[in-house]
């Protein structure tokens, strides 16, 4: 799950789809994806976004992260850079990897080293040997011949590694990093102690002091105690709790079902949604899709959206090929190639 979940792009957020219906523009999108109040779309291999107030950022990049305090990652030229919401270039296209920011902070890689960066464009490093690592510590990922290697960076051993050999970094969250040992996973702190000992096939990071752990092959959750307080039962963890809210699923990779629960494990709705995404938090709505034989050819599946509330009751009902969220109250939907509004049955 540390590798799978917590790469995977939740991405959430209101959009107006009426500014994209008022677009003057002669473009055939390809795809498109929201990403934290954009629309990323897709033209001819080439990624672009829409903005809230209707603006577009042109489809000239080959890859595009996930925009976090007000810019995104993006790739051009086969290089990664860094665009504010405006579309302005703030981080020069340079680097072979930009993660994405967290607490308007980020780390860049070029074949130099790696970077220390700030969303507006301030280098805070040149590279790792410049860095402050008492004041911002890194976990860091080495491979080599002996396989994965977790190190803290400190001012004291920062040396030791090769620049080039970084297989994945990043911040602590919240004062804490995942960290393993012989295959086995748990949480460290900034001083490298053990806060959850390395005896799970997976973990993730705590979210409202709660975190998904997996074991024999189940998925849990575990307190700050390190105290089993949702049995494991589930075969995947799309999000962690959010709101008194999870994402989980069960199934078989490829065909998960899934689900909401509360923190006390209570599930708020049987296994039958293909997805669910949060795309509201005042008041907390998610978007729901199922899968359904087509009506025009059997061997085929028909994507049906619809909206669900916080206690997983259908106040859109799943019919409709797709679905955006304008307010609290009214939804924009497509069905059959045709847009309408739909009113939440609150």
């Amino acid at each position: 799950m540390r590798r799978t979940i917590f790469r995977a792009l939740l991405l959430i957020g209101f959009f107006p789809l009426w500014a994209f219906s008022q677009q003057k523009t002669d473009t055939s999108f390809n795809e498109f994806k929201e990403n934290n109040g954009f629309l990323a779309f897709e033209v001819e291999t080439r990624w672009g976004f829409l903005t809230t107030n209707g603006t577009q950022i042109p489809a000239i990049y080959e890859e595009v992260g996930s925009f976090n305090d007000g810019v995104c990652p993006v790739k051009k030229d086969e290089k990664w850079g860094v665009i504010d919401k405006n579309g302005k270039v703030v981080v020069p296209f340079r680097y072979k990897v930009i993660y994405a920011f967290r607490n308007y902070r980020s780390i860049a890689i070029s074949e130099k080293g790696a970077q220390l960066i700030e969303s507006k464009g301030n280098f805070i490093s040149k590279c790792f040997t410049a860095i402050d690592f008492d004041k911002f510590p890194y976990y860091i990922v080495q491979e080599d011949k002996n396989g994965l290697r977790q190190f803290i960076i400190n001012q004291k051993n920062e040396s030791r590694f090769p620049k080039n050999k970084f297989w994945a970094v990043s911040l602590f969250v919240n004062h804490e990093e995942i960290a393993g040992k012989h295959g086995k996973y748990g949480i460290i702190n900034e001083k490298g102690k053990r806060v959850i000992p390395f005896k799970y096939e997976d973990i993730a990071y705590f979210q409202e002091n709660l975190a998904a752990v997996k074991k024999q092959g189940k998925f849990g959750f575990i307190n700050r105690k390190n105290k089993l307080v949702i049995p494991f039962e589930f075969d995947r963890i799309e999000r962690g709790f959010h709101q008194h809210r999870a994402i989980v699923g069960q199934g078989k990779p490829m065909n998960y079902k899934y689900s909401l629960i509360d923190e006390k494990g209570v599930k708020l709705s049987s296994f039958k949604y293909t997805i669910i995404q949060e795309v509201a938090q005042n008041p907390l709505i998610y978007r729901v899709m199922f899968l359904e034989p087509s009506t025009k050819n059997s061997d085929w599946l028909t994507h049906r959206w619809g909206l669900i509330d916080e206690n997983a009751r259908e106040i859109v009902p799943p019919k409709y090929n797709s679905i955006y969220l304008l307010n609290d109250k009214e939804a924009c939907a497509q069905i059959d190639g045709n847009y309408q509004k739909v009113l939440l049955n609150w």
